[in-house]
């Protein structure tokens, strides 16, 4: 993928309708809900899957309230680039980047809350990496 940074890749599989984002151990890191272009239908439980987020659209949100998944990472870095502020973070094992418009005030090591809406969300087959769902929109009739 082109961009800088990269989209944040997760492996995941479906669990119980939701995505469960697994982290390098293979343990479920955190779960999202399955609510892509009606994509609950499309995808059987077990099913492997990889979640792309672009990293400039995970809101970092202290003190903010938004829609979408809320996740709370522990930071390992923060860079303020002059036009934007790149901050990885560590979700139960899983690294994400996320790109705020301003200097976000996250020191190494603390706790920065984030929020990932479900039009954010893109979803690949995890075997040939083809897009089944790119936010409010289906690739195509993808069945499991």
């Amino acid at each position: 993928f082109t961009g800088r940074p990269p989209m944040n890749l997760f492996p995941a599989m479906v669990q119980d309708g939701k995505v469960a984002v697994l982290n390098d151990q293979q343990e479920v890191a955190f779960q999202m809900p399955l609510t892509v272009s009606g994509a609950t239908g499309k995808f059987s439980d077990g099913k492997r899957i990889m979640v792309g987020v672009r990293p400039h659209r995970i809101h970092l949100v202290p003190g903010e309230q938004v829609e979408g998944t809320s996740l709370v990472g522990e930071v390992t870095s923060n860079h303020w680039l002059g036009d934007q502020c790149q901050v990885g973070f560590q979700v139960r094992g899983c690294h994400v980047i996320a790109v705020g418009g301003r200097d976000v005030q996250a020191p190494m090591g603390s706790q920065v809350p984030v929020a990932i809406s479900s039009e954010a969300v893109r979803i690949f087959d995890a075997d040939s990496g083809a897009a089944i769902e790119q936010g409010p929109e289906s690739v195509a009739s993808h069945v499991a």
